[in-house]
């Protein structure tokens, strides 16, 4: 699975200004697209913010546990 954040703020947007949108400050979301990932979700969250969020943490352990995101239950930051 792949999780990739939207929110477009952090220290890549200096060293690299230019980064397609949507991104989450250091990374596009078009790169988090993995050939042969069960799944991916977009969550709205920094590249250094998907440390600490409990949105992130709770889709990773769903996703260890039933193989996919949930979708059902967004919890927002």
């Amino acid at each position: 699975g792949s999780i990739a954040g939207s929110v477009a703020l952090g220290l890549g947007r200096s060293v690299a200004p230019g980064l397609p949108r949507p991104n989450d400050g250091a990374v596009a979301v078009a790169e988090t697209v993995v050939a042969g990932a069960a799944d991916r979700i977009v969550l709205p969250v920094t590249h250094s913010g998907m440390l600490v969020s409990p949105d992130t943490a709770r889709q990773a352990a769903h996703f260890l546990k039933h193989g996919a995101f949930d979708r059902r239950r967004r919890n927002r930051q």
